[in-house]
């Protein structure tokens, strides 16, 4: 089974598709917000308006905000795109809350092994000593 990390790494792979269009806000999003926010994006990364330089770069965003825009503007496709974004992110702290507690429960055992030690080092020296 993956890590929480794991998954939340392999979905950075793809970019978040709100941030990909400039929307600031998932929930409050509606259709024309995305339409005009698509076309926006389009007209600025369509292949054929940027230099034959960065043509292959742009394609590629292009695709991405197409992407976007169709996951964004189907209204069940953005249903389980949102779902899954959300089991991500909650997996991801789920993961996050427990490698806190294993760092705790880490020290906590190196606090009573160092201090077991200490017992014992000095049981060593006073039996050395009588």
């Amino acid at each position: 089974m993956q890590s929480a990390m794991s998954v939340k790494n392999s979905c950075k792979v793809k970019p978040n598709f709100y941030q990909l269009l400039s929307l600031s806000s998932e929930d409050n999003v509606g259709f024309h917000e995305i339409k005009k926010a698509y076309r926006s994006k389009a007209l600025e990364f369509h292949p054929d308006v940027c230099p034959p330089s960065s043509r292959a770069e742009s394609s590629r965003r292009f695709m991405e905000i197409r992407e976007a825009y169709d996951t964004l503007s189907d209204p069940h496709s953005r249903r389980m795109y949102d779902y899954k974004m959300s089991l991500v992110d909650s997996l991801f702290y789920e993961d996050a809350r427990g490698d806190l507690s294993n760092k705790v429960w880490e020290t906590q055992l190196s606090g009573l092994q160092k201090r077991s030690l200490d017992k014992l080092d000095k049981k060593k020296k006073k039996n050395a000593c009588a």
